[in-house]
Order: structure tokens, then C-alpha cells, then sequence
């Protein structure tokens, strides 16, 4: 049997990736802005999840993938979407979970 543990990210290290992901924008995309201020200070990241401190759920998309290969364990190994192993299985298990954990705490959808 193979066990995988994912680390989770901390929600600052998740909120500092979209930030740098923010600052990667195509010029061709991006809004029309004011000229770039002269000084730059640290981006200031919150430590407390932001749907425990403030009043508007938060919007979470959960896209889960529908192709062959989701019917393969985390090795490659093909073992059908039923298997308890499989990437299906996985992301059902997953779903499952966030829907029980955080109904009503934030807005969800699936696609």
C-alpha cells in the first residue's frame, strides 16, 4: 500500500503565492493604472483566514478533473475509479470533506 502525505499550505503561504501570481499579469490584461509609486513596502499577510474575520463568505470554485487519468492511483498505476486509491477517489474523499467542514462557512461551488 502507498501512502502520500501532502503538506497543506499555511493560508499565508497560500495567500503570498496568489499574490506573486497577481504581480505576473500580462501588461495586454491588465487594468489601466496610476504610474508605479516611487517606494514599496512588505506585503502585509494576514495570519487568521480571512472568512474568520470578516462578514462576506468567501466565493471557492473546487474543479475537479473528469479524464483517464483520474481513474489511475498517485503511481500512475491503473486501478479504476472505484479503487480506493485512485485520483477520483481521492478528490471525491476531498469534497466530501470540505463540504462537511465548511458548509455554511463559505460559499462552494462544483465544476
Amino acid at each position: 500500500m502507498v501512502h502520500i502525505r501532502l503538506r497543506p499550505l499555511t493560508f499565508a503561504a497560500t495567500l503570498a503565492f496568489v499574490a506573486t501570481l497577481a504581480g505576473h499579469v500580462p501588461e495586454s490584461a491588465a487594468a489601466p493604472s496610476s504610474p508605479p509609486a516611487t517606494t514599496s513596502g512588505p506585503l502585509s499577510i494576514s495570519q487568521t483566514p480571512l472568512f474568520l474575520s470578516g462578514t462576506a463568505k468567501p466565493n471557492v470554485m473546487l474543479v475537479v478533473a473528469n479524464s483517464n487519468s483520474m481513474d489511475e492511483d498517485p503511481t500512475g498505476l491503473a486501478v479504476g475509479s472505484a479503487a480506493p486509491t485512485s485520483k477520483s477517489e481521492v478528490a471525491r474523499r476531498v469534497a466530501k470533506g470540505l463540504v462537511a467542514n465548511y458548509t455554511g462557512r463559505i460559499n462552494m461551488g462544483l465544476m
